[in-house]
């Protein structure tokens, strides 16, 4: 059995929430750390990497939106899952605006122990998922720009959203250049002699087209 704790920060301005959340996480088997204000935890951030933020958005002085922005401007600190606390006068917009700027989840108090602690199992088990996720995508990426074929893949409204180097290269394009385009917009002047629609294990869809002995794959996003 893994003896690791998952790592939190609650970072709130009323010492009474610290108190008394700090206690029922901590008897919960987690690993916490506390800050009554965004420059304490901006202090605590730099030797202290939680799974989960926990913060309140309306302090006094700098605010949660301000923490907010300052953790996702930081690369050392993109796999920092937040969420954002408050009482239950908060408005829509507010919950809002914090997830525009980055924010992944929220909470609002009034709210009982034992729903707070089966949401933050709900967070921990979404931001595990995230990670893995984003390996799985760089692993998928890294085999595409090592692939001997041209790749573009595309979302589901065929915009191309990243190619590899052999793309570029049958394309004679940058790939900024060709990030946006739209499938069905002149892209080269090459003509097709076949084309292959299938499904993979991983229930994305492949249009491949063949021309001239080399293979561009269009991977459609579901």
């Amino acid at each position: 059995m893994s003896d690791y704790k998952s790592k939190i920060l609650l970072v709130d301005d009323d010492k009474d929430v610290i108190k008394y959340t700090s206690k029922l996480l901590e008897s919960n088997d987690y690993d916490l750390r506390t800050a009554s204000s965004v420059d304490e935890a901006i202090s605590i951030l730099n030797v202290f990497t939680p799974d989960i933020l926990l913060t309140d958005i309306i302090m006094t002085g700098k605010t949660g939106y301000d923490l907010i922005n300052i953790v996702k401007s930081d690369p050392k600190l993109s796999t920092i899952y937040i969420v954002v606390l408050s009482g239950n006068a908060v408005e829509t917009d507010n919950i809002e605006e914090a997830t525009s700027k980055g924010a992944d989840g929220y909470l609002i108090r009034p709210i009982s122990n034992k729903e707070l602690l089966v949401r933050l199992k709900g967070f921990l088990k979404h931001k595990n998922s995230l990670f893995e996720l984003k390996e799985k995508n760089n692993q998928l990426f890294h085999l595409f720009n090592e692939n001997a074929d041209a790749i573009l893949l595309v979302d589901k409204n065929g915009a191309i959203k990243f190619s590899n180097k052999q793309a570029e290269i049958l394309f004679e394009k940058k790939q900024e250049e060709l990030l946006g385009l739209m499938l069905g917009e002149p892209i080269a002047n090459i003509h097709g002699t076949q084309i292959e629609i299938a499904n993979s294990n991983l229930n994305v869809k492949f249009a491949e087209i063949r021309t001239n002995n080399i293979l561009i794959a269009f991977i459609l996003i579901l």
